[in-house]
């Protein structure tokens, strides 16, 4: 950890930890979610707690790394309730004298405490696991966390006629609509594969793609409908994964992870230490090598949300791989040299991925909309005809609990269609 990004003199560091340990709200809990989701997290810690803009700063990159952009275009309600940032205790609230006890503030046990993991190769573990249960034949071997893990993937069964899943690989849909003389019963889905049109009807569709992929490929959606998803603005993030031929540079520092600010790239990085599934477990040590991955959001403050996904967009695919590569290695070097980094010989290789359209920013009004607005989110719900939608943007957090919930909502609207 590097004491520069929130030192203890610092301002900002000041400001956040009073909020996190003494300034709570003094009002009543009623109407509470949609008066916090009616001003921004920059308002909420300025405005109301009486903060310096500093410590709004301070939460931006975690923010915009999480949900799309910084504190002065999220939601407040977002912020707290969805990602847990302080600001949103009310001093009735049993919990806040709780916190006030120095002895529930320290580190180690809300760490041991945590319900946050990783699993090896990421997310694919739980979506090949419900494959595997829904679908037995797509994976090779048995039903155990280990087999599913590692399992070779059956692409020669994903696509049978005698299934009742099935997915159609390497396609690109390019419009869903209502078929023509149906009176609204049947779907039309056009996809594009090998360089020919193809087609499928069904009686009901979910959009589980993201809005900005949506509003161009439903040609028949009503005014409406198209109004929700063109409110939807998206952040970019860069994420660097360094191949390391070792970590001992780390080691020797006594870290697996650093947080920074005013860096060349980022502001975080980690090694992560994945799960052990039934045995199958990647080695953690710092003579092995391993994946350094590296967080970059992209934000201007002070502009709109508009401005600057637009902005900040542009210069994502302007700037070259080498410019990349120059500032993680500088980065590394600042933050590793005393533990002995060298590049040419602790670094494999480097992946960057561009994000053009990482997460859709929860601007105020997401959750509960404005000036007695239905917000886009809940408009999309309602979907339209026999077309619904699913996404985790929908949460104004786009991880999985939140995708899973949506598409269960998604789910549950579409067999209400058909009985």
């Amino acid at each position: 950890f590097n004491p520069h990004y929130a030192s203890p003199d610092s301002v900002a560091s000041r400001g956040l930890g009073d909020v996190y340990k003494r300034q709570s709200l003094d009002r009543p809990k009623e109407g509470l979610d949609p008066w916090l989701d009616s001003m921004s997290y920059t308002k909420l810690l300025t405005d109301v707690h009486g903060l310096s803009p500093e410590v709004a700063r301070l939460a931006d990159p975690m923010l915009a790394t999480a949900i799309g952009l910084g504190s002065d275009t999220c939601s407040a309600l977002i912020a707290t309730y969805n990602c847990s940032f302080p600001g949103a205790r009310l001093k009735s609230d049993p919990l806040t004298a709780s916190m006030n006890d120095p002895a529930n503030r320290k580190l180690v046990p809300a760490w041991q405490n945590s319900n946050m993991h990783c699993f090896p190769g990421g997310n694919t573990f739980p979506y090949r696991y419900f494959a595997k249960y829904l679908w037995p034949n797509c994976l090779d071997g048995a039903k155990t966390p280990k087999e599913v893990l590692s399992a070779d993937i059956r692409f020669d069964q994903l696509d049978t006629p005698n299934s009742k899943f099935r997915v159609r690989l390497e396609s690109t849909v390019v419009a869903v609509e209502h078929v023509p003389g149906s009176q609204g019963k049947r779907v039309r889905v056009i996809y594009e594969k090998g360089g020919k049109l193809y087609r499928a009807t069904a009686k009901t569709a979910v959009m589980s793609s993201a809005n900005w992929v949506n509003r161009n490929i439903l040609p028949d959606a009503p005014d409406h409908i198209r109004s929700a998803m063109a409110g939807f603005e998206y952040g970019p993030v860069v994420v660097a994964n360094v191949a390391l031929t070792n970590w001992r540079f780390m080691e020797r520092l006594g870290i697996s992870s650093a947080v920074y600010s005013n860096g060349d790239f980022g502001f975080s990085c980690n090694i992560r230490q994945p799960l052990d599934i039934e045995g199958f477990a990647a080695p953690f040590d710092p003579d092995k090598p391993t994946v350094l991955t590296f967080y970059a959001p992209l934000m201007k403050p002070g502009l709109s949300a508009r401005d600057q996904t637009t902005q900040t967009r542009w210069e994502l695919f302007g700037t070259p791989y080498a410019e990349f590569e120059r500032r993680i290695l500088k980065q590394m070097n600042t933050l590793f040299a005393r533990g002995g980094f060298d590049a040419e010989r602790d670094v494999a290789g480097i992946t960057i991925n561009r994000w053009g359209h990482a997460f859709a920013v929860p601007e105020p009004g997401f959750v509960h909309g404005l000036n007695g607005q239905e917000s886009n989110s809940n408009v999309l719900r309602e979907g339209f005809g026999r077309i619904r939608f699913a996404n985790g943007e929908l949460r104004g957090l786009q991880g999985f609990l939140g995708a899973f919930g949506e598409g269960q909502r998604a789910g549950r609207q579409v067999l209400e269609v058909l009985s």
